[in-house]
């Protein structure tokens, strides 16, 4: 089925989260759109910017983090207040990663974890630096929300979500009146595959949650099961 979205270029196609897949597949359509016969080295060098020249968008603020919707809408709704505060941040009980109490977010890539082990003092050392280039980012997205570009939002939603309007309401507010952007919801589902909405400011899609990439690659998604979506856009940058 083709998106009614797809007859119409964006100018940036930007993830709203919930986890680094979401990033990584908007990369990987854009990247073989360009260029289909790149090979999966140098599309996962130019992903992870190793490499340059065929990516022009960079990094955005939920890119390569765990973000879930609730916490999303919540720094939409408040343009980004209390975003990334070190009062906020905590080791998990497992050491494993580190949580944002507030946004429930958690920062995988952000800080060093000799040993697999993240812990505050590593956070109080690396957060100035890191606190830096989170600004950065937000500052960015805010700059992008102003401008005339034409964006769509990916997010991903648990299959039962249907806070459609908050999230479009969010961005809208945030950007304001001359904002044109469409959000595309993408839910994983064991059984049920399609597009369950259409409308004008949103999208919602459902995609099988089966993942035939080995263990270590299932994190960056099924490319065929992404890809019958993310294919379709165009994306024309400024």
């Amino acid at each position: 089925m083709r998106l009614k979205i797809s007859s119409s270029p964006f100018n940036e196609v930007v993830s709203l989260g919930s986890y680094c897949v979401v990033r990584w597949q908007i990369s990987r359509s854009i990247i073989r759109n360009i260029k289909p016969d790149v090979s999966d080295r140098d599309l996962s060098d130019h992903i992870l910017g190793r490499k340059e020249g065929l990516l022009t968008t960079g990094t955005h603020v939920f890119d390569w983090l765990v973000s879930p919707s609730a916490g999303v809408l919540r720094l939409l709704n408040t343009d980004f207040d209390a975003a990334f505060l070190r009062e906020n941040l905590r080791v998990t009980a497992d050491g494993k990663n580190v949580c944002d109490t507030t946004t429930g977010f958690l920062f995988p890539h952000n800080f060093s974890h000799p040993g697999e082990i993240y812990t505050e003092q590593i956070i109080d050392q690396e957060f100035p630096e890191q606190k830096h280039k989170m600004d950065h980012l937000i500052g960015k997205f805010r700059r992008m929300v102003k401008s005339s570009k034409r964006v769509l939002y990916v997010m991903t939603v648990p299959y039962t979500f249907l806070d459609y309007a908050d999230v479009i309401r969010a961005i809208g507010n945030l950007g304001g009146e001359g904002h044109v952007f469409h959000v595309l919801f993408v839910k994983l589902h064991d059984t049920s595959f399609g597009f369950a909405k259409e409308a004008d400011a949103h999208t919602v899609a459902v995609i099988s949650s089966e993942n035939r990439k080995p263990e270590y690659a299932r994190w960056t998604g099924d490319d065929i099961h992404w890809g019958s979506i993310l294919d379709q856009i165009q994306v024309n940058p400024e």
